[in-house]
């Protein structure tokens, strides 16, 4: 089984079949966000293209990890999954500073290149380190949508489905986990994989009901 996350372990490509193909929701997710960006005003389009960039690459590595597990592959998983929070972070603290889309990149820059030295030296604090970005990401979103940039564009019910979707996939996951009640090695639909689906959502929602949005209402200044 993998290490934590039930499914067990083959060989070849799909070591992990449903965690693999699973992994393939967040590069769908990050394909339409950058098809959605590129179609948008094109000085609005920086900040999408990044983020959907960063939404792949969470696919990417998620694949790399749970499929033919290249010996770079953990490392890939967790650095794409720190980036893609240290985006959220990087952008709501600007946004609701009112400070330009290149300030939130450089942010966001300097967030992944921390976790990527932190991840390097220390391959098993992945697992804690999401947990402190996480709750970054959580204080930093409720900050952007209550500051007085953030109250027009985002809808309130954005923010109950996301957190009712991410509620849900928290519990599975933590019930699919290995050793836990409903762990079926063999079993052909995973808990984990299902985590995989509604977390793409989420992301996906944040890039098309949330970021999205706000550049294209963000007045035409340089980035």
């Amino acid at each position: 089984m993998g290490g934590s996350d039930c499914e067990h372990i083959g060989r070849g490509l799909l070591a992990q079949p449903a965690n693999t193909l699973s992994s393939l929701a967040y590069v769908l997710s990050g394909v339409v966000l950058l098809w959605r960006a590129l179609a948008g005003r094109p000085s609005a389009r920086l900040a999408p293209v990044v983020y959907a960039v960063t939404v792949i690459g969470v696919g990417i590595g998620s694949a790399a990890f749970h499929g033919p597990m290249p010996a770079w592959g953990r490392f890939a998983h967790d650095l794409s999954i720190a980036a893609v929070l240290a985006f959220v972070i990087g952008y709501d603290v600007a946004f609701a500073r009112r400070a330009t889309v290149s300030a939130g990149l450089a942010v966001f820059g300097g967030l992944a290149g921390a976790c990527a030295v932190v991840l390097a030296l220390w391959p098993d604090t992945g697992n804690a380190l999401d947990a402190v970005l996480c709750a970054g990401a959580v204080v930093t979103v409720i900050g952007a949508s209550r500051s007085a940039a953030g109250r027009a564009p985002a809808d309130g019910r954005v923010w109950i489905v996301a957190a009712g979707v991410l509620a849900v996939g928290v519990l599975l996951n933590a019930l699919g986990r290995t050793d836990a009640p409903l762990c079926e090695p063999e079993a052909p639909v995973q808990l984990h994989a299902v985590w995989h689906v509604l977390t793409a959502f989420v992301l996906f929602l944040y890039g098309t009901a949330v970021l999205g949005p706000r550049e294209q209402a963000r007045p035409k200044i340089r980035a």
